[in-house]
């Protein structure tokens, strides 16, 4: 019996290196299956954190779109303030020199009447003239007839 055990560690023997990588593959392979059945973590909270990543980006996109969009209105709000600021200074300016084309107006209106009652007493003055003219020419023309 002894020499049936030795024959067997002999031929054992001559294929050690056989024996060592079949039990290097059977360690790994005892490894791998270990580790596998652990990696099975659970990865639904990092999809979801990807997720809201994903939606803050594309929020912080409209954002962005957003405040461009306003910076244009208040841009547009500015110019379109300039224009009416200008306008209402014109505006003024306008009713500045109508309020003083009124006052000359009036002015001159004033002017005009005071002309207009000169004028009339002048009128007046001239009738009463032609008057006391014809007045005196019917008596010479009556005082020349009678001689």
């Amino acid at each position: 019996m002894n020499d049936k055990v030795k024959s067997y560690l002999q031929i054992i023997y001559g294929y050690r290196w056989l024996c060592i990588i079949v039990g290097i593959v059977i360690l790994l392979t005892c490894v791998w299956l270990y580790a596998n059945r652990i990696s099975n973590i659970d990865t639904t909270g990092i999809r979801n954190a990807e997720k809201e990543l994903l939606h803050a980006r594309e929020y912080n996109q409209q954002a962005v779109d957003y405040n461009q969009r306003v910076r244009n209105a208040v841009e547009s709000s500015q110019a379109i303030n300039e224009r009416t600021e200008e306008r209402i200074n014109r505006s003024v300016e306008l009713n500045q020199r109508t309020e003083n084309a009124i006052n000359r107006s009036t002015e001159l209106t004033t002017e005009a009447r005071a002309d207009a009652e000169r004028a009339k007493a002048i009128i007046r003055e001239s009738r009463n003239i032609l008057e006391r003219a014809k007045e005196r020419n019917t008596q010479s023309q009556d005082g020349a007839t009678q001689k």
